[in-house]
């Protein structure tokens, strides 16, 4: 998805005329989704905050 433009990357026998219509139908639902998606992301990525590397940090379960 780009610039609300749908893209797909495949042979091109693999996109016949009635997935092409469906898909076209339902672009509206495929953008919001996809822009719900990119945005859950970017929210999770912003609320990790790095820890403090001063003193001892307690070894993981797999580090034991």
């Amino acid at each position: 998805m780009e610039n609300e433009r749908l893209g797909c990357s495949g042979p091109k026998q693999a996109l016949t005329p009635d997935i092409k219509a469906e898909l076209a139908a339902s672009k509206a639902e495929i953008l919001a989704y996809f822009s719900e998606a990119n945005q859950a992301l970017k929210s999770t990525a912003e609320s990790i905050q790095p820890v403090s590397r001063q003193g001892n940090i307690p070894l993981s379960f797999a580090q034991q």
